[in-house]
């Protein structure tokens, strides 16, 4: 606990001066919150002298007590105002830090980390845990500080009021700090398990409104509220044994420390009647007591406070200092510009972090020479998309290696590596942001006059003069806004201002209508068409597996045959071969209609 303590405090060393500033404010105004007990005791001592028969100096005595009061309320008010402004615009900038660190450190992550992480979990720390971090750096902070002060000041007053009556109070502080000790270790556990919870509750929720169509379309509307009060109630109960401790060691905290109260007004009282202490005294004495006592009160509520946010430290330090198992250091950036980009696979064998006793690659090696087209098919799961994954290096093979114009990708410099390849898929991601920040994306200097050069040739540019803010369109969440066509054909102009020396195409246009994959077809054929231009298609369409320059048969992890379209069909029993038949089987038709079905293919994207 003290480890991940000091490294909150450390967290907040940037605004040391702050603190310090706001520290020094904050005893200030603890000091003008103890000088009401001693100025109240003038008055009352005051109005003693009257009752004895003093009243002039009894009036000069109550005058000079309320002289102070008035400068002590001034003062006490100016000091808690700067107080509060500083430890306030502190937690703001610790927190700011702490969200872009943690931000920052997420995305650097593989690929591989958000297989097995929902993106709730991360949202939740990156908003609720930093935000409890914060109050535990710097309100948190300012409010044990404060009752710290509040306690040493009492104490100091108390203590030069009466030393006899401070030992009874300090009599009963051991018990009260081994208690709090105690309660602590299991308080924290129950809190880290309350934020688990909570993270939780919140990545069910965002799933859900993530597939909202998907929800509504099956009518699960009843099964997800359900789903998301199940998550919410587990956190609930984890929630209601924290509040069940935390409620009886406060309650203990509070009994002992009246019972204390009671038994110094007792004595201060006999003190009082012995003539030991005057009235005045012994009222500013309550006083001092009854301050003191808030001060621990603030001290203990504080401490619980922290030790629920030290169950968030854990969550957040240890993803905050998590080091990707797949980090971006290369530093190599060949130039291209002349030479084009080769891609090879040699040797490669690979399983997904997930599941590792599932190979996917079992030794599969691929040449696509610089300049050349490549199609890759294959039946359903046998590794197409991987192929696709490994070349622009979201995971590393178990054995082999991956080569980007000739280099290995994991010694590319990253930005260099992705400038190289485009990408167009099955599934285009659009963000929530307007259509000129989603095709510029890649290509954050391009000018307007770009984007629309770049629109014209993906097919879309038509559509995007019809809309009534153009380019400032705001597209929806993950594009919700346009048709799947629309999107492709956004997610092609991105690649094409780009200006990729690779492309890939992880079946593009397999999940759009007719009329779509004509316009997507005639955008990703401009876009192949580019000079000196490699692509590798995962492919479906037979016109574009004919026009390959060679077609890689990917089978139970291996490429099993790689040739022209033309001469793998001359291999009888050839797995490219009994593919084709097995699909234009499907079509009713056979072999001898390819060159038939290719025009009509060709005809329909005319």
């Amino acid at each position: 606990m003290k480890q991940d303590f000091y490294r909150i405090l450390q967290e907040s060393k940037g605004q040391s001066k702050r603190l310090s500033v706001g520290i020094f404010f904050l005893f200030c105004n603890s000091v003008c919150i103890m000088l009401i007990p001693f100025y109240a005791g003038r008055m009352i001592d005051g109005v003693t002298k009257h009752l004895e028969g003093d009243s002039a100096g009894a009036r000069r005595d109550v005058l000079d007590a309320y002289i102070g009061l008035l400068l002590v309320g001034l003062f006490g008010g100016l000091f808690q105002a700067l107080r509060m402004y500083m430890f306030n615009t502190a937690s703001y900038k610790v927190v700011a830090r702490l969200r872009n660190r943690l931000f920052t450190n997420i995305l650097a992550q593989e690929v591989g980390f958000f297989d097995s992480v929902t993106s709730g979990s991360l949202i939740s720390r990156i908003t609720t845990d930093t935000a409890m971090l914060k109050n535990v750096a710097t309100q948190n902070l300012s409010m044990a500080l404060r009752g710290m002060a509040t306690v040493i000041i009492a104490f100091t007053f108390m203590f030069y009021t009466s030393w006899r009556l401070t030992l009874v109070v300090l009599a009963a502080f051991p018990p009260l700090i081994a208690a709090a000790i105690w309660q602590s270790r299991r308080l924290r556990v129950l809190a880290r398990l309350t934020q688990q919870a909570t993270a939780k509750a919140t990545s069910v929720a965002e799933d859900s409104l993530g597939a909202i169509r998907t929800v509504r379309t099956f009518g699960q509307e009843n099964h997800e509220s359900s789903h998301f009060a199940s998550s919410v109630n587990e956190a609930l109960g984890v929630e209601m044994s924290y509040g069940r401790r935390s409620a009886i060691f406060n309650g203990c905290l509070t009994a002992g420390v009246f019972i204390t109260l009671g038994s110094t007004f007792y004595y201060g009282s006999r003190l009082a009647i012995e003539d030991d202490l005057t009235i005045g005294e012994l009222n500013a004495f309550i006083l001092y007591s009854i301050n003191a006592s808030f001060g621990m009160a603030l001290i203990s509520g504080t401490y619980a406070s922290i030790i629920q946010a030290l169950g968030a430290s854990t969550r957040v330090f240890d993803l905050m200092d998590r080091e990707s198992l797949l980090p971006h250091d290369g530093v190599l950036a060949p130039d291209t510009t002349e030479t084009g980009v080769s891609v090879e696979l040699r040797d490669v064998h690979f399983a997904y972090p997930g599941v590792p006793d599932r190979p996917v690659l079992n030794g599969l090696s691929l040449n696509v020479p610089a300049g050349t087209c490549a199609a890759i098919v294959g039946a359903s799961g046998a590794g197409k998309s991987t192929i696709a994954a490994l070349v622009q290096y979201y995971y590393a093979p178990i054995k082999g290696q991956v080569f980007v114009a000739g280099v290995p990708v994991g010694e590319i410099q990253h930005e260099h590596l992705h400038s190289l390849i485009g990408v167009v898929s099955q599934e285009p991601v659009l963000f929530a942001r307007s259509i000129r920040s989603n095709a510029r994306f890649a290509s954050p200097d391009a000018t307007d006059e770009d984007i629309w050069r770049a629109l014209e040739q993906a097919n879309v540019a038509d559509f995007v003069r019809d809309l009534e803010k153009g380019l400032d369109t705001w597209v929806g969440e993950r594009g919700i806004k346009l048709s799947g066509g629309q999107k492709q054909r956004i997610a092609i102009a991105r690649a094409v201002l780009m200006n990729p020396q690779v492309l890939l195409l992880d079946e593009a246009t397999s999940a759009l209508d007719a009329e779509s994959e004509q316009l997507v077809n005639d955008a990703l054929d401009a876009m192949m068409s580019g000079r000196n231009r490699t692509s590798i298609v995962i492919a479906h369409r037979l016109s574009t597996i004919q026009d390959a320059d060679s077609v890689a048969v990917v089978s139970e992890g291996v490429v099993a045959e790689q040739d022209t379209h033309d001469n793998l069909m001359k291999i009888p029993d050839g797995v490219y071969a009994n593919l084709m038949r097995r699909q234009l089987a499907g079509l009713g038709a056979s072999t001898d209609d390819l060159p038939k079905l290719a025009q009509q293919e060709q005809k329909k994207t005319k």
